[in-house]
C-alpha cells in the first residue's frame, strides 16, 4: 500500500490507495490559462521540483529538511504544473484551501493570530501566490521562535491544497514534529465496522467487531476472538443511538504503552460478555504473505493481503505446484483487506486468465490516453476462478477485481470495494527533500468503466460478519466454491 511512485510502461504500473476521504477529482476552474502569470514555475522563475524517476524504485532521499516559505511556492507551482487538472485547479480555491488547514493548526495549538485574515485572491496565479505569502509570513513573524510549530503550519498549508484536488491517491510525505520514537503500539487486534468502509468510522454502521487477533498480543493472550462485538471501552459506550462512539477510537489505537485499555465484548457464538484489561505493546510490523492452500473440491484458495512486487509470481508458482500434485478445477483468490500495491501484480495475474485483452486507458485532463495491455508471455492457467473482495479492497486490488469483472474472466462475490483508484501516482521532490505524490491521469477501464469513488459491484453479494466470523463460518468463501463447483 505505500508504493508512491509511477512506473512507466505497459505493464509497469503503481496505483495505492492512500487518502480514504475523496470527494470528485478535477472539480475547480481553468482561471489562470489565458494570463501572463499563470503559465508555469519556470516562467516565475521559481525552482521546479524534481520528477522521481519512474522507471525504477523510489530513490534514497536525504533527510527532509524544515519547509519554509520557499518549499511552500515550490509544492503550489508543482500541484498546478503536474497534479491531473492542475491547470483546470481554481488558485483562489487552492490557496484558500492550504489557507484554511494553516488556520486550523494555528487554532489547534492555541496560537491563533488576528492577522490570519487571507485577502486579495484574483484567480491570477503569481498575484495570488504572493498575497498568500505576505499574509503567511506576517503571520509566522508574529509567533513564538518554535521549530515544531513552523513545521506543523507548512505541513498544514501543503497538506491543505492536496485537499483542494480532491483525490484519493495524493499526500505529502515530509517531515513532521515529534517523529521517531519506533513503531506504533497496539492491542494485538483489528477492529472492524459492519457494512461498507466509510473514510470516517462516525459514518460506519455498528456493530464494531474483532476482525483479526494478531498471535501472541495482548488480545489474544486475553482471549478474545475474531467476531467478539466490542461493547464498551474504558467504560465508554461503543454504540449510542445507533452509532459508533468515535472517541473510543483514541483508546483502541494507543500511542503509548502508560496505560492499560479495559475492553469489554461480547462472543456471538457464546452469548457471553467478556471484560479485559489488555496492556498496549510496540507493534513489530510484519510483511503480508501470499498464501495457497488446498480447498473443498480441488480448488486452490490463494490468500493476497497485498499487491507487493513479486506476490504474483510468487502465487503462480505455489498454484502450479500445488498442480504438479492435485487435479485442480479452480482458484478461488481471496483479496479482503488488500490495501493496494503494485498494479503490475494483479495485471500478471489477469494475464495468466486472458490475452490480446485491452484492460484499461490512463487518460490526462485532456483526454490523451494510453493503453495498457495483458502481458502475453504470461502462461495460461486455463482454469475457472472467482475472487472473494470486500470494501477494504483498494487501489491496485481493484484493479484486479474490476479487470475480473469487466472483461467476464471470474466470479467476483463478497462485497463492493473501496472505491480509492484515481489513478498512477507520479513522486515529485521539492527543495526541503520531502515528496508530492499525485496522480497525472485518470484510470479507466476496458469499456469505460469508472471504478474511483464507486467501487467495483460484485457477481454475487455475500457479507461476512460478526456472528459469522465468530461461529467460524466464511458465507463469501462458501458461495465463490459453490459456483466453482457447478
Amino acid at each position: 500500500m505505500n508504493d508512491r511512485i509511477r512506473t512507466i510502461g505497459r505493464t509497469r504500473r503503481a496505483l495505492t490507495a492512500v487518502t480514504l476521504a475523496a470527494l470528485t477529482a478535477g472539480s475547480g476552474v481553468a482561471a489562470y490559462a489565458d494570463v501572463p502569470d499563470g503559465a508555469s514555475a519556470a516562467s516565475t522563475g521559481v525552482q521546479a521540483c524534481r520528477p522521481l524517476p519512474a522507471d525504477s524504485e523510489p530513490p534514497q532521499l536525504p533527510d527532509p529538511t524544515p519547509t519554509t516559505t520557499a518549499t511552500l511556492r515550490q509544492a503550489y507551482e508543482c500541484i498546478l504544473d503536474n497534479a491531473y487538472a492542475g491547470s483546470r485547479v481554481d488558485t483562489r480555491e487552492l490557496l484558500r484551501a492550504g489557507f484554511k488547514a494553516f488556520t486550523e493548526e494555528l487554532i489547534r495549538r492555541g496560537a491563533d493570530r488576528p492577522e490570519a485574515t487571507l485577502a486579495g485572491l484574483t484567480g491570477r496565479r503569481d498575484r495570488d501566490w504572493k498575497a498568500f505569502a505576505a499574509t503567511y509570513q506576517r503571520v509566522t513573524d508574529a509567533l513564538p521562535q518554535d521549530a515544531d510549530l513552523r513545521q506543523a503550519l507548512a505541513g498544514a498549508v501543503i497538506n491543505g491544497m492536496l485537499s483542494a484536488l480532491h483525490d484519493n491517491h495524493v499526500r505529502w510525505d515530509g517531515f513532521r514534529p515529534g517523529g521517531g520514537g519506533g513503531g506504533p503500539f497496539s492491542l494485538g487486534f483489528l477492529e472492524s465496522a459492519s457494512g461498507r468502509f466509510t473514510p470516517q468510522f462516525a459514518d460506519a454502521a455498528p456493530p464494531l467487531y474483532v476482525k483479526l487477533v494478531k498471535a501472541g498480543g495482548p488480545a489474544d493472550l486475553a482471549g478474545l476472538k475474531p467476531g467478539d462485538v466490542l461493547v464498551a471501552v474504558n467504560g465508554v459506550p461503543v454504540e449510542v443511538n445507533g452509532r459508533i462512539t468515535t472517541g473510543v477510537m483514541e483508546w483502541l489505537h494507543p500511542k503509548s504503552d502508560r496505560d492499560a485499555v479495559k475492553v469489554t465484548v461480547k462472543r456471538p457464538s457464546t452469548d457471553e460478555t467478556l471484560s479485559v484489561d489488555l496492556r498496549p505493546y510496540r507493534r513489530t510490523p510484519a510483511l503480508p504473505a501470499v498464501a495457497v492452500t488446498l480447498l473443498p473440491g480441488n480448488v486452490a484458495g490463494v490468500t493476497l493481503p497485498a499487491m507487493l512486487p513479486g506476490f504474483a509470481d510468487e502465487a503462480l508458482a505455489k498454484i502450479a505446484e500445488l498442480r504438479r500434485t492435485t487435479g485442480l478445477r479452480g482458484i478461488v483468490f481471496d483479496v479482503r483487506g488488500n490495501g493496494g500495491g503494485r498494479a503490475e501484480e494483479g495485471l500478471k495475474l489477469i494475464s495468466s486468465f486472458a490475452h490480446g485483452k485491452v484492460v484499461g486507458r490512463d487518460c490526462d485532463v485532456r483526454n490523451h490516453c494510453t493503453e495498457t495491455r495483458t502481458d502475453d508471455t504470461v502462461a495460461l492457467l486455463d482454469l475457472p476462478y472467482a475472487v472473494v473482495t470486500d470494501s477494504m479492497c483498494a487501489s491496485a486490488c481493484e484493479d484486479f477485481v474490476a479487470n475480473t469483472k469487466f472483461l467476464g474472466l471470474g466470479k467476483v462475490v463478497g462485497t463492493r470495494t473501496m472505491g480509492a483508484v484515481s489513478g498512477l501516482q507520479n513522486g515529485f521532490q521539492l527543495n526541503d527533500n520531502s515528496v508530492l505524490i499525485m496522480p497525472t491521469t485518470r484510470h479507466h477501464w476496458a469499456n469505460g468503466e469508472v471504478v474511483d469513488e464507486i467501487g467495483v459491484p460484485v457477481d454475487h453479494p455475500a457479507e461476512r460478519t460478526a456472528e459469522d466470523l465468530s461461529d467460524g463460518r466464511d458465507p463469501a468463501l462458501d458461495k465463490a466454491l459453490s459456483l466453482l463447483a457447478s
